[in-house]
């Protein structure tokens, strides 16, 4: 988005059109340029009903851009460019096309030219067409996406695209402008006479002054203008950044959804403008007169200022003379993908459109990406390549030596015309063209071939699809489906992806006594993550000892003696009779009914703040209590508020700071006079409440973190000191506290133990005169707008939350969704590192961590916070560089991930696995310091989990680029919301869970299922099978074609070095496309080592994967090797029968050339498909017809064409297949060749068996080892629609 100032104008012609080239056809990542350009945009200024200065009309709209967002790659005019150019990414392509042209020049043609370009052509076409249809599916989600519906105000001027409508007409009477208008819009370039789309003229929406504004309820989004007002109703989702100015309500507040945006589906609040709140329709728009000074696009999502600068505002006077300024924040603005909701419309002011949202600034372009194997690859045909050319260097060098000897020169049958250096310079090319097939051209096409199967067999999985949405795993990117078998590193989105973002109430602890029990089929996550552990364990037993299980909580045990705790048999929550036995006599059951009601009470407070049941006036609304539905802004709050209410407190609704409760079927209401706000430094929130009759006082309640809260409690008086003078009014009330402090202390440690959410609870009471001083301070500070206003607000809340006593303690399970403990069991068994990145506090985090099975209690758990300290002081850069130093000095692990077996250390094998905690500050200081980017990515193989907490969704990005490009691994993301976008799109994989939230992820991903736990199914299943797949594939294609191309070469020193032709030029035309491909195809398609079960079961196979044991360089060298060898054995086998007498059939013919090729193009034939077959893992019916048709139709094609009159190959068959010789020469030609690798193969599965030959031995021959073998019957495999 170039201003007319761009420095790049003063560049020559020459060069803006080759940096616009090289910047069209570019794949690298435009989402750091799109967010550079927009950090140095000015302040954005929108004119509401008012004309654009005229001296700020050619710049103003500059920066605008559509509302239309793009996630495809190609257009119609770029499509061919450059999708060209990434194909000749591919080395082999390059190499192909030189030869091609090569091959076009007569002295070097070796048949027709049409079918010389034929291949080249094929291949590009074929993988044009995928990359096409990949990308036209884009087009159709993008297509979707922008037609998305919205409300726009219309027949209302929008002065803030003046400029462009003048150039429009402008351009109706000049034709030179109006073709680089149009060119320019084709284009998409952005210049000063086109700064805006076609659609936002004022010709495509006239304006009627003589009539009033009007609503369009259909408009689309991509239509949506800067300065247009919009309108939302309920559940409407907000089509760009919009400045909220009225809402339905009274107070002007509003609630929106964002579990399109981070997964959370609790509502959030947002207020409107109070100066706007007349803005309640179209007329009300066209009334209201003013400017809006807003902050240039950020990708900051928690930050946008800007100021109303109001003319005419409606309801308010006249400000023409002295404009009022009214300032606005983030509260007061919807982002890009918010969904209104529990309010009837919101009037809003379209501020920031398209790619200069918040949202699609934290994401980026659609990258190209490439598999692992094929950038391997790359390195492979340039190591063919130098083979090729050093031994066409030899055939060159030494036919020119024999050239130049005139001898021997006639003895060629050459040209002998030629110079000296001419004939050795042209025998190279000869020689190259002579030896092309040993970097193979079929291969790229059967490689997208195999690919598409491979998609089709992923879409096809029945273990996949998520009933609920009747959701298949749909395959975005066919190209990268070998890299779900190599994958190290998941980084993973909590909200949404792992969790569902429900709390249930677990368990509370009231008056010492816990309520609340782990009924049968209900258990914790924590539970069946141990389970699903042990039961990854049991059949996957961890290099370097066991891994650590969860503790589980019986819940029929009762606490240790001396524990302090007397904890009596839980019941099970229950309305009509909770549990309230205590030990403690002296206090009863009335002690732990007034601190349930306090529950009720302090929770309702906060609740209420939220959209919960609205209730009319008077003691208590006609309502049944029974049905009543809760919607928090907190899940914890909804969790907390339906818990009272299940215990008998519930909770009726609120009018202004009244509270309505139905306490066990009495009507109650409860005042609220004051509300401290929770905050993440607070960790805390409080309510002081007006209690009625028979208590008639004042009380506040506190709720928080049990760290947070035990410093605010009352400090009790040393053993055997009186209470009197102290907030205990006697000895019973202190010993009373004391017991309950000890019995609550450990009671919320046994809580957190099982990875449950934990909060204390305190009270304190309070006198009329106090509150009433506390009030009025509190209430001043709120309204100063000194610079240190928040930091009295809390010096003040903390003079209050003083001195409590304690209450008890809450336990809320963040649930997961289903199987997501088991997934991360077998994932981490299966080799890899979870990393998981999540906007929420360390606290939360860590509950999920344990819940999830990513974190357990044996682990040594390291934390990086940027607050350190009991005053939680911010850590300085340096101290976050010594803390990482100091776990690279004390990490118990090796850099591969396992346990340091020191000398003389016996317990050092059971050492625990460490994991690592770091907040989003801590986080943002290490990616900003290079040192500490550097030492974070040593020490990264050290943990096996990962926990950033805070993080920003450009931290979640950075954080997989530093790991991805520092580690040189494969690296997968998955994620829900549009703030896993960028995540997504910089890992090697990407993949949305795609349910029930919106389409942001899923138009950005590469593959989308419908939950976590299928993830399992897709890496461990499909990953495995299709990378054993590609890497016996394509080692198997270099190795045939080597076997091919190589026997020419050796039959060369007996012609001189002349790189005379060898093979028929049919016998070259059709080795890789008939006789050949279709062995090794069906092996890239349909092989596999074992069956679905057994490759869930046995995960630990997948480590083959991470490690590339099966596509190493030494494998490469060794095939081609062999293949070398092979040409050796197949060619001297023939020659030897030639060299010692003529071969003669029974008409008394002789072979020649022609018939001499025919043997070892049939016998590199048989042995190039039984040697693939011998490499699969899996003979089956399919695999034994492509081999045995592949040596029938290549001797069927030498009968058939041998009858062909007038045809090279008349009479071949006659000739050569009537011998003896012939057939005795391929037999022991295949045999000898094939003889080593029989034998190196034998060899090693007795000697040095894998894993997958450990597995296959045990489910093949049901050799007892350890774990349950799966075998699945020919005639009743249930499992999905996948190969046999």
């Amino acid at each position: 988005m170039s201003s007319p100032t761009d420095s790049s104008a003063k560049l020559p012609l020459h060069k803006r059109v080759f940096r616009r080239t090289a910047r069209l056809l570019s794949d690298a990542p435009k989402e750091n340029n799109a967010r550079k350009s927009a950090a140095n945009l000015s302040a954005r200024k929108i004119y509401i009903n008012l004309d654009v200065p005229e001296d700020e009309l050619p710049a103003h709209a500059q920066n605008y851009c559509t509302n239309a967002i793009t996630t495809s790659q190609y257009t119609l005019l770029n499509f061919l460019p450059k999708n060209l150019s990434r194909q000749f990414r591919r080395v082999a392509n390059i190499y192909f096309l030189v030869l091609t042209i090569l091959q076009l020049i007569s002295y070097f043609s070796v048949g027709s030219r049409f079918l010389t370009v034929v291949p080249i052509i094929l291949v590009l076409a074929i993988t044009a067409i995928k990359d096409a249809f990949e990308d036209w599916r884009r087009h159709i989600s993008d297509k979707h996406f922008n037609e998305t519906p919205t409300r726009l105000v219309r027949n209302l001027r929008n002065t803030n695209i003046s400029w462009q409508d003048q150039q429009s007409a402008a351009a109706k009477h000049s034709f030179w402008l109006r073709t680089r208008i149009r060119l320019a819009r084709q284009l998409k370039r952005k210049t000063w006479y086109n700064q805006v789309p076609h659609d936002w003229e004022e010709a495509e929406t006239p304006v009627d002054p003589s009539m009033p504004p009007v609503l369009e309820e259909k408009a689309k989004w991509r239509s949506v203008r800067v300065g247009d007002f919009v309108i939302l109703r309920d559940r409407d989702p907000a089509p760009s950044d919009v400045l909220i100015l009225a809402t339905s309500a009274d107070d002007g507040g509003c609630y929106v959804e964002t579990k399109d945006l981070d997964g959370e589906t609790n509502l959030k609040p947002r207020a409107s403008i109070p100066e706007t709140s007349g803005v309640r329709d179209p007329e009300g728009c066209g009334r209201l007169c003013a400017v809006v000074e807003v902050d240039p696009p950020t990708s900051k999502m928690t930050q946008m200022n800007g100021a109303v600068l109001g003319k005419s505002l409606p309801g308010d006077i006249d400000y023409s003379a002295s404009p009022q300024v009214v300032p606005f924040s983030i509260s007061n603005v919807l982002l890009r993908g918010m969904v209104v909701r529990n309010t009837d419309w919101v009037v809003g002011l379209v501020m920031y459109t398209g790619e200069q949202t918040k949202t699609v600034l934290n994401s980026g372009e659609t990258p190209f990406k490439r598999s692992r194997i094929e950038r391997m690859m790359n390195t492979q045909v340039l190591l063919s390549f130098g083979f090729v050319f050093a031994t066409s260097f030899v055939v060159a060098l030494v036919g020119g030596l024999r050239y130049a000897e005139p001898e021997q020169r006639w003895a060629m049958y050459v040209d002998t015309s030629m110079p000296k250096g001419t004939y050795g310079f042209a025998l190279f090319w000869s020689a190259m063209i002579m030896l092309q097939n040993v970097i193979p051209i079929a291969l790229y096409v059967s490689i997208e071939f195999v690919k598409t199967w491979h998609a089709y067999w992923i879409y096809e999985d029945i273990n996949m699809y998520y009933r609920p949405t009747e959701q298949r795993c749909k395959v975005n990117n066919w190209s990268i489906s070998d890299d779900l078998g190599q994958v190290s590193y998941v980084f993973s989105d909590k909200t949404g992806t792992l969790t569902r973002n429900v709390m249930d109430f677990r368990m509370c602890s009231i008056n010492g006594v816990i309520y609340g029990k782990q009924l049968p089929g209900d258990e914790l996550d924590v539970v069946k993550g141990r389970r699903a552990q042990e039961e990854v364990d049991r059949n996957n037993p961890p290099e370097g000892g066991a891994n650590p299980f969860f503790m589980e909580i019986q819940d029929d045990a009762s606490f240790a003696p001396g524990s302090g705790s007397a904890r009596q048999q839980p019941a099970p929550l229950d309305s009509s009779r909770p549990s309230a036995s205590s030990s403690i006599a002296s206090h009863g059951t009335s002690h732990a009914r007034d601190l349930q009601s306090g529950l009720a009470q302090a929770v309702s407070a906060a609740q209420s703040k939220g959209p919960g049941p609205r209730p009319g006036p008077g003691p208590g609304p006609a309502q049944d209590p029974s049905r009543l539905s809760y919607s928090a802004e907190s899940p914890d709050e909804g969790a907390l508020v339906r818990a009272a209410k299940n215990f008998g407190y519930t909770f009726l609704g609120r009018v202004k700071s009244t509270i309505y409760l139905d306490v066990r079927g009495e009507k109650v209401q409860y005042e609220v006079l004051d509300t401290i706000e929770f905050n993440s430094t607070r960790k805390r929130m409080s309510t002081i409440l007006r209690r009625p009759a028979p208590h008639s006082d004042i009380i506040l309640f506190c709720k928080g973190a049990d760290n947070v809260m035990i410093e605010r409690l009352a400090k009790l008086p040393a053993a055997g000191d009186d209470a009197a003078g102290h907030v205990f009014g006697s000895r019973e009330e202190l010993r009373f506290e004391r017991v309950m402090r000890e019995r609550t202390f450990s009671q919320i440690d046994e809580f957190a133990n099982a990875g449950l959410r934990t909060l204390m609870l305190g009270y304190r009471r309070l006198s009329e005169s106090e509150w009433v001083r506390w009030s009025a301070r509190y209430h001043a500070a709120q309204a100063s707008v000194e610079s240190d206003r928040e930091d009295r607000i809390a010096e003040i809340a903390a003079e209050m939350e003083r001195d409590l006593r304690i209450a008890g303690a809450t336990a809320i399970e963040d649930k997961l969704q289903e199987r997501v403990p088991d997934t991360i069991a077998a994932l981490r068994a299966a080799g890899m590192r979870i990393w998981v990145l999540t906007g929420d506090k360390m606290e939360t985090a860590i509950n999920i961590g344990f819940a999830a099975n990513l974190l357990t209690k044996e682990m040594e758990l390291w934390t990086i916070s940027s607050a350190s300290g009991a005053d939680e002081q911010p850590m300085s850069p340096e101290e976050v560089q010594q803390s990482i130093n100091y776990l690279r000095r004390h990490s118990s692990l090796t850099a591969d991930g396992m346990p340091e077996a020191g000398a003389g250390d016996p317990g050092a094998a059971s050492r625990p696995l460490n994991a690592l905690v770091i907040d989003g500050a801590a986080l943002s200081m290490v990616m900003n310091d290079e040192e500490c980017r550097a030492q974070l990515l040593a020490i990264a193989p050290l943990f096996k989990s990962v926990v950033c907490c805070r993080a920003s969704p450009l931290q979640k990005a950075e954080v997989v680029r530093l790991v991805k490009d520092g580690l040189g691994l494969v690296t997968l993301a998955i994620g829900d919301g549009a703030n896993d976008v960028s995540m997504i799109q910089t890992a090697d994989i990407g993949v949305a869970i795609s349910g029930e939230e919106g389409l942001q992820a899923a138009m950005a991903s590469d593959y989308t299922m419908g939950r976590f736990h299928f993830l399992q199914n897709l890496l461990l299943v499909h990953g495995l099978f299709d990378y054993l797949r590609m890497s016996e594939m394509i080692l198997s294609f270099f190795y045939k074609n080597v076997i091919w191309a190589m026997v020419p070469f050796w039959y060369s020193i007996y012609c001189s070095f002349s790189a005379n032709v060898f093979y028929d030029l049919s016998y070259i035309q059709l080795y890789n496309v008939v006789f050949t491909v279709a062995p090794v195809v069906i092996l890239g398609c349909v092989d596999k080592p074992f069956n679905y079960e057994t490759a869930m079961t046995y995960v630990a196979v997948y480590s083959d994967g991470i490690r590339n044991r099966y596509f190493q360089w030494w494998r490469y060298v060794l095939y081609v090797v062999d293949g070398i060898y092979q040409s050796v054995v197949i060619f001297f086998t023939f020659y030897l029968f030639t060299y010692v007498s003529d071969v003669q059939n029974s008409n008394g013919h002789t072979w020649g050339r022609s018939d001499l090729s025919t043997g070892p193009t049939v016998a590199v034939v048989v042995a190039a498909s039984l040697c693939v077959g011998f490499n699969a893992w899996q003979w089956n019916w399919i695999m034994a017809v492509s081999i045995g048709l592949s040596i029938v139709v290549c001797l069927a094609y030498i009968s058939i064409s041998s009858a062909v009159r007038y045809y090279s190959l008349e009479g071949i068959a006659t000739t050569v297949m009537s011998t003896v010789q012939f057939w005795f020469g391929v037999v022991i030609a295949v045999v000898v060749a094939m003889l080593p690798r029989y034998s190196v193969h034998t060899w090693q599965k007795i000697n040095r068996p894998r894993d997958l030959d450990i597995i296959r031995e045990i489910k093949v021959l049901h050799r007892p080892w350890y774990g349950q073998v799966f075998v699945e019957p020919e005639a009743q495999a249930t499992l999905p629609r996948h190969p046999a």
